[in-house]
């Protein structure tokens, strides 16, 4: 099957240069990221060629949600300013995609109010923009982590359940 328009896949080099190709747990998290070109996207790709992460990048969510597919991402970050869909309506889309990701908003705008309706819609973190590479790796970092402990549950729950 292949990438929706505007999308396109990056690997870790660092991944690629130990090997660990074929290993899940030995790689960073499966990141989908929603952000316009410019500096967002740059910072993005930036942080993933540094944390290892396997990037997906796309131009806009509706290109990815049109497609039927499989695989699943553990992290989504989508720029709240992008055209064609409401933040609020992009965040719940991405809490019912394959696996449940963590949602990252990043935002020109960050303020408590935001951040609780940022919540009520499922999301995870919230990011400043102009985003710092630093920021966002240990927002990813942080995202991943519980994106693993809440797969945990739920395996745990389906074998109880």
């Amino acid at each position: 099957m292949g990438q929706p328009a505007g999308a396109f896949h990056i690997r870790s080099w660092f991944s690629r240069l130990m090997g660990r190709r074929g290993d899940a747990s030995a790689r960073g998290p499966s990141v989908l990221a929603v952000v316009e070109e410019g500096p967002a996207r740059d910072a993005v790709a930036e942080a993933a060629r540094r944390e290892g992460w396997v990037l997906e990048i796309a131009d806009s969510l509706k290109s990815v949600l049109d497609l039927p597919r499989a695989k699943r991402h553990a992290v989504v970050v989508y720029q709240r300013e992008l055209p064609g869909m409401d933040w609020r309506e992009a965040v719940s889309s991405c809490a019912g995609m394959a696996g449940r990701p963590c949602v990252i908003l990043l935002s020109r705008l960050t303020d408590h109010n935001l951040w609780v309706e940022l919540a009520r819609n499922g999301g995870s973190d919230l990011l400043r923009e102009p985003v710092e590479v630093q920021a966002l790796g240990a927002a990813v970092h942080n995202a991943w982590s519980l994106w693993q402990t809440q797969q945990k549950l739920r395996r745990r729950a389906d074998r109880q359940g």
